[in-house]
């Protein structure tokens, strides 16, 4: 054991978060993990702009019901729905991480070519905050909002 170094601290953390011990085995069962992301669900003013929107992104219609339209991209899938209440607050995020209240903060969608993409989406009109820029973490990525404020990154992995 390192000089300083409690043994006990990761059996203290898993307890701190409600986790049994003698129990633990359980939760390394894969019926009894999570093993991805199903949907996004994405709470829209105007259901026929966000449809219009996302499949300018590249999303195409996988199915419609009376609560919404699933949009589908490679292995991303939406469901896009409409508000149903009067007037509602709109989204109150900025471009950017730290400076927001907790929550969900953006949806980075992986792209092969960030470059075109974004020059194609700037000809039929969408809105950048700038143009793409190499991250120092290993990606090329431009930021963007849908139009109900939601902040959205196309990130390419260098």
């Amino acid at each position: 054991m390192a000089a300083g170094r409690d043994s006990r601290l990761p059996a203290l953390t898993l307890l701190y978060f409600g986790i049994d011990l003698p129990n633990l085995q359980k939760y390394n069962d894969p019926v009894m993990t999570v093993q991805g992301i199903d949907n996004i669900g994405i709470c829209t003013t105007d259901l026929t702009r966000s449809v219009a929107f996302y499949k300018r992104l590249g999303f195409t219609e996988a199915y419609r019901n009376d609560r919404g339209v699933m949009m589908a991209a490679g292995t991303v899938q939406l469901f896009l729905f409409q508000v149903r209440q009067p007037n509602p607050a709109p989204v109150g995020r900025e471009l950017g991480l730290f400076g927001n209240p907790p929550g969900l903060d953006h949806i980075s969608f992986a792209v092969s070519n960030v470059d075109a993409l974004y020059a194609e989406l700037c000809k039929a009109g969408v809105p950048f905050a700038g143009p793409p820029e190499n991250q120092t973490w290993g990606a090329r990525m431009v930021a963007l909002k849908d139009p109900d404020g939601n902040n959205l990154y196309l990130l390419q992995r260098l």
